[in-house]
């Protein structure tokens, strides 16, 4: 496995305020040049060990672009259960976002038996339904698993998400779709989720964001166009941009019109708390698409692929983190250029959407500030370490 690399964010301070920002990241973006010049399915077994998170979104959007190099199309269940393992990984991502990392940030911790547990369930479901089969190579079939198991393992992970993470029955949840609602919850539920969550209630929205948002949806047939960009200009996956800009990638670019985020946007909350609530929507929404197998995942929009002319394809991916893209173009039956652009480079790009909240922050003194930005990375979850120092100007 190639080291994931780091995050430095720097900030500048001057009284209450930050004056200037600056990223620097080790995190390498050209590593899947490993993997050229080697046969499709070699190189196909190899992506799944190169990363250490999201690893099957990886490999699923490497085996979508890859049947589309090749013109070798997966059948109908195989497309909806590889959705279903990328709303499983989501989910998981997402819980342990919310259940350690904001946590921490907010001095906290979960009990370890409980992740414990709960990793324990995330595991044998995904084992009950890829029943050790391959998702990353072309043809692979893949059971379907809609079982008693299943069905057990999905209740218990429903019971998880309503006693840790929501405090209440996820039907009660859901019917509050307005800002007041959703603040009110924030209020009378005490988990850890929720307790770190109210901080970030109190502050509002202190500036106009006009980075934009991106999503494979949103980006219709213009998709086409920056794939190509990506596989004739090596330099677009460490710096990419869109129609002149550097979006916003990940849950509130896909759920920014749902009721209760342009609700929250109204009423003009922290853009850190109405990105969690995006999260929390795609996290609540995953127990239905994950109990029925096959037919919720097709109606997911989290994959897709194409190609871009004889041996040229490209497959795509929602994750938790945002849309990861993989291209590749083939040269005499081996890969001949291999690129993948991840949601990392979007939302951490310099002229991105954390510089600009980092740059609209206020605090009381730098030990705030720092506090106040480590919230706004963990919020948009680059998938490496990462480190905030503040300096006074």
């Amino acid at each position: 496995m190639i080291s994931a690399g780091e995050l430095s964010v720097d900030l500048a301070c001057s009284g209450r305020r930050v004056t200037a920002v600056k990223l620097a990241s080790t995190r390498r973006t050209d590593f899947s040049r490993v993997l050229e010049g080697k046969l499709v399915d070699e190189a196909l077994s190899l992506v799944p060990l190169l990363f250490s998170l999201c690893g099957r979104a990886q490999a699923i959007a490497a085996v979508t672009a890859a049947e589309h190099a090749l013109d070798r199309g997966a059948d109908h269940a195989t497309r909806a259960l590889r959705r279903w393992l990328i709303v499983a990984e989501q989910t998981q991502e997402y819980l342990w976002r919310l259940l350690v990392d904001l946590p921490a940030a907010n001095g906290e911790t979960t009990a370890v038996s409980n992740l414990a547990e709960l990793r324990d369930c995330i595991a044998k479901m995904f084992k009950t339904v890829q029943g050790g089969r391959s998702a990353h190579l072309p043809g692979e079939q893949l059971a379907n698993a809609a079982d008693d198991e299943l069905m057990h393992l999905l209740g218990l992970l429903e019971s998880c998400i309503e006693s840790q993470v929501l405090g209440q029955k996820i039907s009660a949840w859901r019917g509050g779709e307005t800002a007041a609602a959703f603040l009110g919850w924030l209020e009378t539920s005490n988990t850890v989720v929720t307790r770190a969550l109210r901080h970030l209630a109190a502050a509002t929205e202190s500036t106009a964001h006009s980075a934009g948002f991106l999503s494979a949806t949103a980006a219709g047939p213009a998709l086409a166009g920056m794939i190509e960009r990506l596989l004739d200009d090596a330099g677009f996956a460490a710096s990419p941009a869109w129609q002149g800009r550097h979006p916003e990638t990940g849950a509130l670019a896909r759920r920014r019109s749902a009721p209760l985020i342009a609700a929250l946007a109204a009423a003009r909350c922290d853009r850190r708390l109405v990105r969690s609530a995006a999260r929390l929507l795609e996290l609540v929404d995953a127990i239905d698409a994950l109990r029925d197998v096959p037919a919720a995942a097709l109606t997911a929009d989290n994959l897709g692929g194409g190609s871009l002319g004889a041996g040229i394809g490209y497959g795509w991916v929602e994750t938790a983190r945002g849309l990861l893209i993989h291209a590749i173009c083939l040269r005499e039956g081996r890969i001949g250029t291999y690129r993948i652009l991840a949601p990392t480079e979007w939302n951490f790009h310099p002229q991105g959407p954390l510089v600009q909240e980092l740059l609209a922050l206020k605090g009381q003194d730098a030990a705030d500030l720092e506090q106040e930005a480590q919230l706004a990375v963990l919020a948009l979850d680059p998938c490496v370490g990462f480190r905030v120092r503040v300096r006074n100007a």
